[in-house]
Formats: structure tokens, sequence, C-alpha cells
């Protein structure tokens, strides 16, 4: 293509891709770092500034530029469904058999990529290009290269050959390739941002959702389609396998913006949600101070607008690692980012992904991603949150305020799965599976699959025999009991009770010095009413006595129980030998017992008791064996049907199971419906 007003020359060579580009700052660093010669650190300077001029032009002017022109081009032609006619608007004259020629003129109010756009062409350079592609063909590029994988290189050997072979010899070796790599990566920024403009234009004149955005609508119809939708459910999950590298030659370089499709939340947004968690936990809602409860008290309490008690809290972080927020699991100094959190719907589409750089499993990360969600929603559409430490989650905002109420009130955490149907939150196991193969798939999902776990159910509830009433009941009054606060010993007894005895010494003085003054004040005949008197200084000295009453008794109580532990600990050590004989011995017959057992010498359906271990037997926990009375008790008082009934227990299970799958079938009911 000639250019009027100059000479036959290209931009192409100085126009590369991004990963060229960033490839070349690193160079450019590791030669300053490694103490190469000025002149060859300048002339790769020069080239590195002669590349990013190239790709800011491409960036910032040319592609805003043409969307304008893009979408005009489109919609003349109904979507590349017509033929565009050059001939009326270029003339006769430019146009021949063999080969079109087009003659432009350019200047800085008209470049040669806008006039090429016009005529359904897209340039190679932003200044002076020597190919350019029609339109038509990048879009049937794009569509190829969605259905294998993208190999531009293939293609345009493909292509050079088939021209060759019709008689058009190019000049170089991989011209083509080069330049119809440039094209088709830029061609691609454009349709991007053409599409965002066109997103952003239609949101500014509706700036309130009525239904889920373009963005998820375009990622999962099913969960977020239709006119007539309803709640979704999404699962969160972390995995520490998927890591980048540090750069190795500690570079730090400053990617130019690549306006390409991603699924990933911005850094920006992710920083500024963790300096919103780090401002409430700092200074926030739930840091004032609170009185002082005993340890019994916070453990038999329930937080607020919690449906489990606090103990049941404490159990879940101690027991999941990912709760503990402090807990390392990948180096930030071999690491720039040390995982990934993903945010995916019920169907396992991808709607949101981050890139964690934190040594643990931070709860800013989920709470950017729940963020970016609501963004994309109504604001009356309900949200079931899978999380494996949705509970810990749940807490922290409502003690921290991390969430507006807006958002909060519009979210079911997963705490339980009623509510969810057939929803197990390994979507996310799914996603790392297939990027690292370590996970072998099992999913359940689909209207034959629903209906055939629902008939397994029906059969076996009709198998057990209970009435649905009693199984509700007896799994009702198994989630009372085993959500019920724990009863727990407090660690800080004697602190409380020396610090009971000493309030009482202060008491005592206060009372103390109150009788004084008030005979002080008789002494002097300072009285006004001796029978008011007489009453105020009897009441002093009944509370004296009655305060030291309770300070004897108190301190009574602690030197006997410290009296007693002090005998109990020498009558154990006295009997140490003994004990240890004792157990040496109820093992021997434990073993006895075993044998029986295995010679069919023992009664049906004998239990023989559990082992205690001689080792750490003065220091036995609450949850030790020896408090088992395994095979030891003939009959248990009143034991709750479902513990100890194994009709009951599978009857609640398959009657679980049949509710999950009433919820899934009302779920994909709704998704035919979209369809």
């Amino acid at each position: 293509m000639a250019v009027d007003g100059g000479a036959m020359w290209s931009g192409d060579d100085s126009t590369y891709k991004l990963s060229e580009l960033i490839k070349t700052s690193t160079h450019v660093q590791w030669c300053e770092q490694e103490g190469a010669p000025a002149h060859v650190i300048s002339e790769l300077e020069h080239l590195l500034q002669k590349k990013q001029n190239q790709w800011q032009r491409w960036s910032d002017k040319i592609i805003p530029s043409l969307i304008t022109p893009y979408l005009v081009y489109i919609w003349q032609l109904v979507s590349l469904q017509c033929t565009p006619d050059l001939h009326s608007s270029l003339g006769d004259n430019s146009h021949c058999d063999g080969l079109q020629v087009i003659n432009l003129s350019c200047c800085k109010c008209s470049p040669v990529p806008l006039q090429l756009m016009m005529h359904g062409l897209f340039a190679c350079a932003p200044v002076a290009p020597s190919l350019a592609v029609d339109i038509c063909v990048l879009e049937l590029v794009n569509k190829l290269f969605a259905w294998m994988t993208p190999n531009s290189t293939a293609w345009c050997e493909a292509l050079e050959t088939f021209l060759n072979e019709q008689g058009y010899k190019l000049n170089t070796k991989d011209s083509l390739r080069w330049r119809f790599s440039n094209v088709y990566h830029w061609y691609a920024v454009l349709t991007i941002m053409a599409s965002d403009y066109v997103t952003k234009f239609v949101y500014s004149r509706h700036p309130i959702l009525s239904q889920p955005s373009t963005y998820l609508r375009s990622h999962c119809l099913l969960c977020f389609g239709g006119n007539d939708w309803v709640d979704c459910v999404v699962c969160v999950d972390a995995c520490f396998t998927q890591k980048c590298s540090n750069n190795p030659r500690n570079g730090r370089t400053q990617d130019p913006p690549n306006p390409m499709p991603t699924v990933f939340v911005p850094k920006c947004d992710v920083k500024a949600m963790e300096d919103h968690v780090s401002a409430c936990r700092r200074g926030g809602a739930g840091t004032s101070k609170r009185p002082r409860q005993l340890v019994e008290e916070v453990h038999n309490s329930y937080k607020k607008r919690m449906r489990i008690p606090v103990s049941v809290l404490d159990g879940c972080s101690e027991s999941f690692v990912a709760a503990d927020e402090k807990r390392q699991k990948a180096s930030t100094h071999f690491f720039a980012d040390t995982g990934l959190m993903a945010l995916l719907c019920h169907h396992d589409q991808v709607l949101w992904l981050i890139n964690m750089t934190s040594p643990g499993e931070k709860q800013h990360y989920a709470l950017a991603l729940v963020k970016q969600l609501f963004e994309h929603l109504p604001p009356d559409m309900m949200v079931g949150l899978l999380y494996d430490i949705g509970c810990q989650l749940k807490c922290s905002c409502r003690k921290w305020s991390l969430l507006d109420d807006s958002i909060l009130s519009h979210i079911s955490f997963g705490i339980s799965r009623v509510g969810f149907g057939l929803s197990d939150r390994e979507g996310c196991e799914h996603l790392w599976s297939a990027l690292k193969h370590l996970i072998s798939v099992l999913r359940v999902l689909g209207w034959m699959l629903c209906q055939k776990k629902k008939q397994v159910a029906l059969e076996g509830l009709t198998e057990v025999g209970i009435k649905e009433e009693i199984l509700r009941e007896e799994w009702a009054a198994q989630v009372a009991h085993q959500t019920k606060p724990l009863a727990h010993k407090s660690k800080n007894k004697a602190a409380e009770a020396i610090a009971g005895v000493l309030m009482l010494e202060k008491t005592l003085e206060s009372y103390q010095t109150i009788i004084h003054d008030l005979e002080r004040r008789l002494i002097n005949n300072d009285v006004d009413d001796v029978t008011t008197f007489n009453i105020q200084l009897d009441n002093a000295r009944a509370r004296y006595a009655k305060s030291a009453d309770t300070l004897v008794r108190r301190c009574t109580a602690l030197v006997n129980e410290l009296n007693l532990r002090s005998h109990t600990e020498t009558s154990i050590k006295r009997r140490e030998p003994m004990i240890l004989k004792i157990v040496s011995t109820y093992n021997m017959l434990c073993d006895q017992l075993y044998a029986m057992i295995r010679q069919c010498k023992a009664p049906p359906g004998a239990i023989a008791p559990l082992h205690i271990s001689c080792q750490g037997i003065f220091q036995l926990d609450v949850d030790n064996e020896i408090w088992q009375d395994v095979g030891l008790e003939d009959e248990i008082a009143d034991p709750p049907p479902w513990l100890t009934d194994n009709n009951v227990c599978h009857g609640i299970c398959l009657l679980l199971d049949h509710d999950r799958c009433v919820e899934e079938e009302n779920r994909l009911s709704h998704e035919c419906c979209v369809m």
C-alpha cells in the first residue's frame, strides 16, 4: 500500500505484542544489572521507547478513534451479513479485475487506520501500514480460533502458500505472519473495547439493574438468564497450587495496559477491599470494648444474628485450616502470586478469579468476589454462598460490618445445605482439577440423575417404614442437641476467684471507712436526726459484717481447695504404681475378652472394652478413651433414637436427600424455562 507524500516504509517492525514489550523491558534491566556497555543499553532503551510509543499510540489514540467507525460499519452491514459496496465510495477508476487499488491521502485529522476502517479494512500499523485485512476475514479467523487451538503461524503459512500458488509472491519470509498477528491482536482489542463501550452506554441510561448484567448472562444463561429469574447459588474456594513465580532477575517492570477479556478482578478493587477490611477491624464497627464476661458465659451464648453458638464457631475455626488467616500456605519470597480464589456459579462456570498475593487465605479476597458479584445483580436478588468457612466469614461480616446491609441481607451462607438442592460446593474443585489433574471429577447434575437419586431416597424411606413426621422431629432434635452451647470449664477459675477476694477486701475497706466517718460524727455531736443516723450506722455495720463473713468463707474455700488439690496430688503420686498395675490388668482382661469374641466363646453381640494407654494416664482430657463405657454397661438410660436407632439414622439421611432433590427439581424447572 502506497501512502501519498511519504516513502515506502512500514511501521510494522516496531510494532510488537505485549509479551515482546515486557521481555525487552526485562532485558534492558538485566543488561543494566550485568554492567553491559553503555551503547548497548542505549540502543535497547531506544528500541524499548519506540515499542512503548507504538503500543501507546495504538491504545490511547488509534483504537478509541476506531470504535465509532467500527460500530457504524457493523450496523450498516447488518452484523457482516451484507457485502460492502466499495465501488460507489471509491469511484470506477479504483477497481480492476485482478487487484483492487486504494489510494489514500492521510493527515493528522484523518489517519490511515481510520480511513481503512471506513472501507471495512483493519491496518497492521498505526502510522504507515503495509498490510490491511478485511474485517470479514478477521471474524472468520476469530471464530476459527474459538473452535481450535489459536495458531496464527499455521494459518498465515497456509495463506502464504495459497497466495504463492496463485502467483502472489511475498517479498520476505514471515512478513505476513508478523503483520497479520499484529492485525489480529489489535482487532481483538477493538472488539472488546467496542463491546464495553456499548455496555457502558446502555447502563448509563439505565443505572439500576432490573436483571443480571450481560456479563453474567454471557457466562451462564441458566443461572442468570430468562425474564423470571430467581435466586442463584455460587461457590467460593481458594487453591494454593496455582502460583506465579517472581522475576528470576528481580526485575520490576510496569506492564502496559492490555484491554483483553479477563475474568480476574482488578488488583485495585482487591486492594480497596483489603484496606476497607483493615480499617473496619482497626477502628470500625465491632471494636468498642465490651464488659468482660466469664468464659462459661461466652461459650454458652450466641453471637448477634448467628444461629450457632460460639463454641461451634470456635471448633470450626480450629478444625479448618482455611479459617486461620495467619497460616502461611505459600512463600511470598519465591512467588508473586501465591494462589487463586474463584467464584463459580451453580453450573461450574467461572464468574471471577482473584490472584492472591498473601501467604494465607485472607477474608478480603472472598469479600471482593462477593462485592463484584452484587455489582452485576439487581438489588432484590438473593444469593446462596457455598464456602467451606462460610460461618467464619458471616461472623466476621456481622462483627466488623465488612459488607453493607443491602448486600449481607441478600446472602444465604451455606452453613447447612438446606435450600441449596444438590449443590455441594465442589465446582471449584472441578476447576482446580481442570487446571491441574489431581482431583477426580464427580458431578451430580441433571434432571435424570436428580430423579434417580430421588427415587432411591423414596424407596429407602419406604423400606425404613418410619413416618416422615417422626423423622423430621428426630432431625430437629439432633440439630438442636448438636448445636446447643457446650458446657466449658473456665481456664481462669483461680484468677477469677482471687480477683473476687480482692474485690471483697476493697469493699470491706470502703464500709470500714464509712463506719469510721459516722462514728466520728457521733463523737463530735454532728448529728441532725438521731433516728436516721442510727439507721445508717446499723446498715453500714450490717453490710460490713456480711461482706466480712463472705470474705472469710471464700478464703476458707480457696485454702480448702488448695489443700485438697495438694492432698490429691500426693495421694496419686503415692498410689501411682498401684494405678499403673490396675491399668495393665485392665488391658490384659480386655485382650482376653477380644480373644473370647474371636473364638465365639462370648455372648452374641458382646463388645470388648477399649484399652487404656498408660502414657499420660494422669493428664486426661475430656475426650480420653478412659471415659468411654463401651462394653461395660448393659443398658443406656433412654438414648435418643437419632443416636442409637440405625433405622432412624438412615431414614434421616434419606429424608435429607429427598429434600435436596426437591430443591434441585425446582431449580432445574426454572432453568428449563430459561432454555
